[in-house]
This record gives C-alpha cells, sequence and structure tokens, in this order.
C-alpha cells in the first residue's frame, strides 16, 4: 500500500469529479463501481479500475464512498458482501454519501469495533463544481482530528466547515439541500409566470441576476432552465431523494416545513412523467 493510494467506491457523476481532482492532486486512484460504462468512463480519466470492493481495500486504507444513498452503505459493508471485514485495520473512509445521519452514526459504531473509522465528508456542490475545486465541504469530524486526511479532501474543496462529531455532516447537508431546492423551485416558477405573460426569458433572468433575487443557483442552473438543457449534473431523482430525507428529519424534530412537502410532491410528478434521470433543473418542466 502507499499513502498515495485512495480507493473509490462509486464512480458516478460525482465520484468522476472526486476522482479526477485527486488524480490532479497526485492521487493514484483505485475504483470500482457495479456500473460497466461508470468503470469505463472512469478508466478513461486515468483510474485503476479494479474488480471489487475488496480488491480496492486490498490496496487503499484511504477509501472515499459516493454513493446512492446510506441504506447502499449498510448493504455494501455489513450485508451479503459483508465489505467490513475486508478492511484492514486503520482504515478510514470517508462518505461523500448523502443520507440520514442515524445510519452515519451506527455504521460508524460498528465499524470502530473493527478499527475502522468512518466520516461522513458531505460535499456541497454539483459534480462539475466538485471538478472546478468549487466544492464546499461539511465533515462530521473536528478539525484537529482530521489533519491527517486534510490533505485529501483539500484535492476538492474551497472551503471545509469541520461540525465536530459523526452524522452532524449529513444534518449540515440536508439543511443546505433544503435551500438549494428551494432556490431551484423558485427560480423555475418565476420563470415560468414571465413566459405566461409574455415577457422575454433572456431579459427576465438578466433582471432577476441584477438584483435582490439574484443567487449562486441562478448563476448555474438559470442558464439550464432557458436552454432547456437538462444534460445531468445532478439530477431530479437524486434531489427528490434528498427531499424525502429533509421532510424525514423534520418529522423526527418536530421542524414544520410546508415548503418542502410541495416541493416533494412537485419532484415525485416530474419522475412520473419520466424525467427522474434529468439535470435538476428540469424542474421547470413544471412550469
Amino acid at each position: 500500500m502507499s499513502d498515495k493510494n485512495i480507493g473509490l467506491i462509486g464512480l458516478g457523476l460525482l465520484g468522476k469529479a472526486l476522482a479526477q481532482r485527486l488524480i490532479d492532486g497526485g492521487y493514484r486512484v483505485c475504483g470500482y463501481d457495479i456500473d460497466e460504462g461508470a468503470r469505463e468512463a472512469a478508466g478513461s480519466l486515468g483510474v485503476a479500475v479494479l474488480s471489487s470492493p475488496e480488491a480496492v481495500a486490498t490496496c487503499c486504507t484511504s477509501i472515499l464512498l459516493s454513493l446512492p444513498h446510506s441504506e447502499v452503505r449498510s448493504e455494501l459493508l455489513f450485508g451479503d458482501s459483508n465489505w467490513a471485514a475486508s478492511l484492514t485495520e486503520g482504515t478510514l473512509l470517508l462518505d461523500t454519501t448523502t443520507g440520514r445521519a442515524e445510519d452515519l452514526e451506527r455504521d460508524a459504531e460498528r465499524l470502530r469495533a473493527l478499527d475502522v473509522y468512518l466520516i461522513d465528508v458531505c460535499v456541497l456542490a454539483s459534480s462539475a463544481q466538485v471538478g472546478n475545486k468549487d466544492a464546499v465541504l461539511l465533515v462530521g469530524d473536528s478539525e484537529g482530528r482530521a489533519v491527517g486526511y486534510a490533505p485529501i479532501i483539500q484535492c476538492f474543496a474551497r472551503r471545509i466547515f469541520y461540525l465536530g462529531k459523526p452524522g452532524d455532516g449529513c444534518r449540515m447537508k440536508l439543511v443546505a439541500n433544503q435551500v438549494v431546492g428551494l432556490h431551484r423551485l423558485v427560480l423555475a416558477e418565476a420563470l415560468g409566470l414571465a413566459d405566461h405573460v409574455g415577457l422575454d426569458p433572456e431579459v427576465t433572468l438578466a433582471v432577476l441576476q441584477s438584483g435582490l433575487a439574484a443567487s449562486a443557483v441562478m448563476a448555474t442552473k438559470g442558464r439550464k432552465m432557458l436552454d432547456r438543457d437538462f444534460e445531468p449534473v445532478a439530477r431530479v431523482a437524486q434531489h427528490a431523494k434528498d427531499v424525502d430525507l429533509i421532510l424525514e428529519l423534520g418529522d423526527q424534530s418536530g421542524a414544520k416545513l410546508p415548503l418542502s412537502r410541495l416541493h416533494q410532491e412537485i419532484l415525485q410528478g416530474l419522475i412520473q412523467d419520466g424525467f427522474g434521470g434529468e439535470d435538476n433543473s428540469a424542474v421547470i418542466r413544471a412550469f
């Protein structure tokens, strides 16, 4: 093993962006994904694509996870394949998966008994932003304990927030995603209204970007909405899953989330109409 070997389980949109940043940072990335197309695309970037998660564990003691949700992580670790048993003592798992904080806490506790450490390193950015080293990271750890792996995550981070304990990276990611998703929803509705009353969409977007309504979401998604460019950077179905988790967190804590409940209804309608695989800017289809 080499400290320049980094494992990566999950080579989808985010995983590929992470891999490219790590390779550019001088690391050798050893990766795996269940999808053949994802493996081929990652291989073309220079990832050493291995035959199984167990093979990744053999060559790396620092491994990033980029999975669809926390249930997939738990199944990988403790399900039929029992990947956790193949991990070397002292292995560090840096998990970028957006999932339930309770799942992260439970899995981290089980892994500690094996001298394996699971840290939530939630990524507040699209895959394109990660590729441009424009990600904000929400880490369920203290800055002092993160010294050993900080160089790894600094490869793709513009700013890092250390939130103290496992699970709080997941919680903060859901809070942040709630705001980002609702910004997209409001922008889509406003552009829809402008279109229905005959206003020029280009001028409308320029007006919105010039004043108090402007946001980073508008800068990244406004043009995609106008151009109907729904090539995915982050998918509708992916954010729908996040909204489900946001509502679950609200129910657990007693928080009132009426806007997110409406958002969930709109996203589910888009998925039922066959648009779940499109970029999340496709929320404008609802308007």
